[in-house]
């Protein structure tokens, strides 16, 4: 839940890979006889998705913001390569509506917030 990458290996697993061009996601097929028979041939990806730059930040926040004790703002830069400063507004937003803890060493949500993750998450979508 931290963005961190993870490779999904068998059959339905899923995986997110940080790369030069950016951060992918993808699925391998589903039933276990049709990963059985797809994987020597290297053929069981069935999905591969890029993140687009805009996403990032929603991506990286409704990972984080699912833990009950956040994360520490710094990994919000070496996750997304992205500067803190560009969604400090929007935390700032969230903290005086009292969704989201105060300070900016770590972000998490407060209780109320928590409650309402999708309405917290909505403020970190692409414009």
């Amino acid at each position: 839940w931290e963005f961190g990458d993870y490779l999904g290996i068998g059959a339905g697993a899923h995986g997110k890979v940080t790369t030069a061009e950016g951060v992918l996601r993808y699925r391998k097929t589903r039933l276990p006889k049709d990963y059985l028979a797809a994987a020597p041939q290297g053929q069981a990806r069935v999905g591969l998705e890029s993140i687009a730059a805009a996403d990032l930040v929603f991506e990286f926040m409704m990972n984080a913001l699912r833990l009950k004790d956040g994360v520490p703002a710094t990994l919000y830069t070496a996750r997304t390569g992205r500067a803190a400063d560009n969604v400090m507004p929007r935390i700032m937003a969230l903290q005086a509506r009292g969704l989201m803890q105060p300070g900016t060493a770590r972000w998490a949500c407060t209780a109320t917030g928590y409650n309402h993750l999708n309405g917290v998450l909505q403020a970190f979508l692409a414009d």
